[in-house]
């Protein structure tokens, strides 16, 4: 079956996204994210110590993402050399599942709202413990949904619209890139004393690429708050005055929009409060927010990917490159 590159890169996120909502996430062991956390926190270990800690993050994340990025880019690069296009989407599908998440998302989520459903505060706040980065021993039933709910906005782009974003534009490489850059982020990207210079450039790393899928994806979660006949005007109203109340420049824009969308207060304590002047989520909102994650996700995979795919495709032989004698486009 001969098949064009598009129609294989097509193919391998079908494939992929089967994956996720048949597999969930890869064995623990087998899981290259495990792998990039470990020789983060390795390096992390040895760099953060003595004078010239912001140079030495610098080194830290180069020097991650070049132990991973070459392995990435030899298997697309030797993938386009196999005379067989399905084999080729098929590993190509199983390389990139890894770099996104959706059903995790909603397995870590989900019990969240079961927990706060049958009344057991203190299982709720274990549970989001697992999500989110605050202190939730003190949290109400109100601010643990809260941190649910802000936890879905935020991974529908850091866990998955960005990621295909950069698949769309890079191809494989480009997916593993964002997923190195989110696991650095997520590792060392805090503002503590501890942090605050290791991992300042993985941290500007991390808000530069995801820059453009976060608006992006909070405009189409506008379009899905009104396919799902959630407060769609709310959405826009929220991200137009809250995007900016945050201390991320992007997490802003997906936590207001759905803020708008479920009609909810969201507040992270000390930090900020979007559409303050509602009342914080219930379980029942928790359950609204991943249908809007699922949602908004096939709305960027329609209207985002697939455009992009075809400009791509009228560009191919300029994307083009030809690398240790094999022939590799962006998107294969």
């Amino acid at each position: 079956m001969k098949l064009t590159g598009v129609e294989v890169f097509m193919l391998g996120l079908l494939l992929s996204l089967l994956i996720d909502t048949l597999l969930g996430e890869p064995p623990l062991k087998l899981h290259p994210v495990v792998w990039v956390g470990r020789l983060t926190s390795r390096l992390k270990n040895v760099l953060n110590r003595g004078s010239r800690r912001r140079l030495k993050g610098v080194l830290l994340a180069l020097t991650v993402i070049a132990v991973f990025m070459l392995p990435a880019v030899f298997f697309s690069v030797t993938l386009q050399s196999s005379l067989n296009p399905m084999l080729q989407a098929l590993l190509l599908g199983l390389a990139l599942k890894p770099t996104f998440a959706l059903k995790s998302m909603k397995l870590h989520v989900k019990p969240v709202a079961i927990a706060l459903e049958n009344g057991d505060l203190e299982e709720a706040k274990r549970r989001v413990s697992l999500t989110v980065r605050r202190n939730t021993s003190r949290l109400s039933e109100g601010y643990v949904a809260s941190a649910a709910v802000e936890t879905v906005a935020e991974g529908l782009v850091d866990g998955f619209t960005s990621t295909l974003f950069l698949y769309t534009l890079l191809g494989l490489p480009g997916a593993v890139f964002h997923r190195l850059v989110s696991t650095l982020d997520s590792m060392v990207g805090y503002k503590d004393p501890e942090h605050i210079d290791i991992g300042w450039f993985s941290a500007r790393l991390d808000t530069l690429i995801n820059y453009v899928p976060a608006r992006l994806t909070s405009l189409l979660m506008v379009v899905a708050a009104w396919l799902l006949r959630l407060n769609w005007r709310g959405a826009m109203e929220a991200v137009a005055v809250n995007r900016r109340k945050t201390t991320s420049l992007n997490a802003g824009w997906p936590i207001s929009a759905m803020a708008g969308a479920l009609n909810v207060k969201l507040e992270k304590v000390g930090y900020y409060t979007v559409n303050e002047r509602r009342d914080l989520p219930k379980a029942a909102h928790i359950y609204e927010a991943l249908r809007m994650m699922y949602v908004t996700a096939t709305l960027f995979t329609l209207l985002i990917v697939l455009p992009l795919l075809l400009t791509v495709e009228l560009f191919e032989a300029f994307l083009t490159v030809e690398l240790i004698g094999l022939r590799w486009t962006w998107y294969g």
